[in-house]
């Protein structure tokens, strides 16, 4: 099994902390970072925290160093998780911001503030998840994530999961930058044969 690392800014630790300790308590070897340049060798899964320019940011860096990773906002009841970046397999955080421009969804800023009951509730989900993708080969359960952004209000205990799908002529991971290109096949299924 490999390691988890937990990709965050400094202001962000505690909350990485939690996940973190979370992942521990499920016998998962967890690393914390604020650089992703101490990531030496491929890790199991980066679980990355941030803002939107930082998770942007994060995107180019995982898609060339083909680092699978879930990218997790907080808000100020709770967050979004996802959705879960295979590289070359599926959706990436690029393609995401694509699909909700094209729907004009508004961004939810991020919170430095908020109930501290939701964002526990909240860091175990993605605890959850993480935990679904490293018994993946053993388990029928997928990560919920992969192929979709779980949107979660920890303080209502409502959420919302949208498919996410891949953008072809996406600059970070498209498979036809062109539209004259030849279509891909569809592959996410196939991360968890």
């Amino acid at each position: 099994m490999g390691e988890y690392w937990i990709l965050h800014a400094e202001e962000d630790r505690a909350k990485a902390e939690k996940i973190g300790g979370m992942l521990q308590i499920a016998g998962l070897p967890v690393r914390w970072t604020q650089s992703p340049d101490e990531v030496r060798e491929v890790p199991e899964l980066m679980i990355a925290i941030g803002s939107e320019e930082r998770l942007s940011a994060w995107n180019e860096i995982a898609n060339n160093r083909a680092f699978n990773w879930l990218p997790v906002r907080f808000n100020r009841l709770g967050g979004s998780v996802g959705p879960l970046v295979i590289p070359g397999v599926t959706a990436c955080r690029e393609c995401l911001k694509r699909r909700m421009a094209s729907l004009a969804s508004p961004d939810v800023p991020e919170a430095a503030a908020g109930f501290e009951l939701s964002w526990q509730i909240f860091a175990g989900i993605v605890a959850l998840e993480v935990a679904k993708w490293s018994s993946r080969h053993k388990s029928s359960f997928a990560p919920l994530t992969l192929g979709h952004l779980l949107e979660f209000d920890a303080f209502h205990i409502e959420g919302e999961l949208s498919a996410v799908h891949r953008v072809p002529t996406c600059t970070v991971c498209g498979v036809r930058r062109s539209a004259s290109l030849a279509a891909q096949p569809w592959t996410e299924a196939a991360v968890l044969a």
